[in-house]
């Protein structure tokens, strides 16, 4: 059963807009360009665990603090005696492992997963045991890359190659303990100590004028969208969507890059690029949002 599902992290999605209304740099690309693959990755492995058939909880992409330490856990399998920890990883082409060390076949050294794996087992671990959880855990490195080839593999390290992922899954399937109340407990324990809204440090400064206004099509990501009736329909793709759904997914998005500006009528119209009149947008806003006013202007929230 999954716990907590998998979303995509808000400082992907603000460098996902970022991507398609201004230019970023070399250093952002990259960023960003290992952000999705991150992503991807982890949505491949959430899919694998789909077979899982043994009684189970499954919570995915969990943040924790402790003792001022900020730590993330890409996903967390619960079983009847014990927690499975898994530090998922995308990487792509050879790799060797050597003196302790992960490197590309390059001799460009890469951070090493299995010390990341390390402190996050070790900060779980504290956490549970500081609210009287004593459970097992057991952390693993899984490589999901169809196209990764790890020389050199130690066989006493916690590693889970893409070769290896099916049969792993299978051992799991084997185990038929029914869960405990102290798996419903710690499940919802986690759940609740799960933060929401982390600090992001790694975005880019940025303003309103910067960006290329307009709605993006909701298929091809093209700005070429004409207004036809009651919809948007891409001159590119030719993909079609409600006016309503169209001004929405814009304001989200506005929402998203601006948390602190108020959702005013004439800024969303200037972040549609006035290809909606302010009178349907005001009526969007009016039907979405509850309206509030201030000294001189009506918002909505």
């Amino acid at each position: 059963m999954i716990i907590k599902e998998r979303e995509e992290p808000d400082e992907l999605r603000i460098f996902s807009s970022l991507h398609r209304r201004r230019s970023l740099s070399e250093k952002e690309k990259k960023y960003f360009k290992s952000m999705q693959k991150g992503y991807t990755g982890e949505k491949h492995f959430d899919s694998l665990m789909k077979q899982l058939t043994c009684p189970h909880y499954l919570l995915n992409d969990l943040r924790f603090k402790h003792h001022n330490h900020f730590f993330q856990i890409d996903a967390i399998l619960l079983l009847a005696n014990e927690i499975y920890l898994f530090e998922i990883k995308n990487f792509e082409g050879e790799f060797y492992y050597d003196s302790e060390k992960l490197q590309m076949k390059k001799q460009i050294e890469v951070s090493d997963p299995l010390l990341q794996l390390q402190k996050s087992e070790s900060l779980l671990r504290q956490l549970l045991q500081s609210h009287h959880y004593n459970i097992r855990i057991q952390g693993f490195v899984v490589f999901v890359h169809p196209e990764f080839t790890l020389y050199q593999a130690p066989l006493n390290k916690p590693i889970i190659l893409p070769t290896q992922i099916n049969q792993f899954i299978r051992q799991l399937n084997k185990m038929t303990s029914p869960l405990k109340r102290q798996s419903d407990n710690v499940a919802q324990f986690l759940k609740t100590m799960h933060i929401e809204k982390p600090p992001i440090t790694n975005i880019p400064p940025y303003t309103f004028d910067q960006f290329h206004k307009g709605i993006p099509c909701i298929n091809c990501h093209a700005f070429s969208l004409s207004v036809i009736g009651h919809h948007c329909i891409c001159k590119n793709c030719g993909t079609k969507e409600s006016i309503e759904k169209a001004v929405m997914r814009n304001v989200k998005e506005f929402k998203l890059l601006f948390p602190k500006e108020q959702v005013r009528t004439t800024m969303i119209q200037e972040w549609c690029d006035l290809i909606i009149s302010k009178q349907r947008i005001q009526r969007i806003l009016g039907k979405n949002f509850h309206k509030e006013s201030d000294k001189q202007w009506a918002y909505y929230k």
